[in-house]
């Protein structure tokens, strides 16, 4: 069995990536690592640098996944920093948000996914973007495969639902990218690279 360790602190992300990749003979594990995002780049630097620094610390085959969150009514507000966004709160943004017609609800998650390991000079990452609109109100529960409470806000484009709203099986299931998701771009490189 491979491992390839997954650099964060939530372990529901850990389990959603697995239940995401699914490949045969590989499994993902924790790695808790501290690093200082420069919220100033794209996520897809701050990914690529964060699985960088966890290689030369580990030397082991890591993965990182990041994700901006971006609000074009806002000036594309929060971007690299959703923790800001996620300590203000849900009530902060729908109170922002409630000044503005339907049309200047867009949104979008723009996630990349940084891999290396000792075959690499430097990571592959791949790219996607979520494109949708935000809630005029909170809907859905507190579910285990979500990572957090803007599930309960975001609306992708091919549903009326927030994320919130869906059942694993729909959560899972429903291609909510703009382009190709990123686990599908990660998946298909590994297993003609990897295995």
């Amino acid at each position: 069995m491979k491992t390839i360790y997954y650099v964060t602190s939530k372990q529901q992300k850990v389990d959603s990536l697995q239940n995401r990749l699914n490949i045969d003979g590989t499994q993902l594990e924790r790695i808790d690592f501290d690093f200082e995002e420069d919220h100033s780049l794209h996520v897809k630097e701050i990914s690529k640098q964060k699985v960088i620094e966890a290689y030369r610390k580990y030397d082991l085959p890591v993965i990182c996944l990041d994700a901006g969150f971006y609000i074009p009514a806002l000036n594309k507000y929060p971007g690299s920093k959703v923790k800001d966004l996620m300590e203000k709160g849900n009530a902060w943004l729908l109170e922002r948000m409630k000044k503005l017609k339907p049309q200047n609800r867009f949104c979008y998650w723009q996630h990349a996914i940084s891999y290396m390991d000792e075959l690499l000079d430097e990571p592959v990452v791949f790219c996607d973007r979520e494109s949708g609109r935000i809630a005029t109100e909170e809907r859905g529960l507190d579910r285990e495969w979500v990572w957090s409470n803007l599930a309960k806000l975001f609306v992708p484009i091919k549903t009326d639902r927030t994320l919130a709203e869906l059942d694993r099986d729909e959560y899972y299931s429903l291609n909510r990218c703009d382009n190709n998701p990123y686990h599908v771009m990660f998946k298909e490189w590994y297993v003609q690279n990897r295995l």
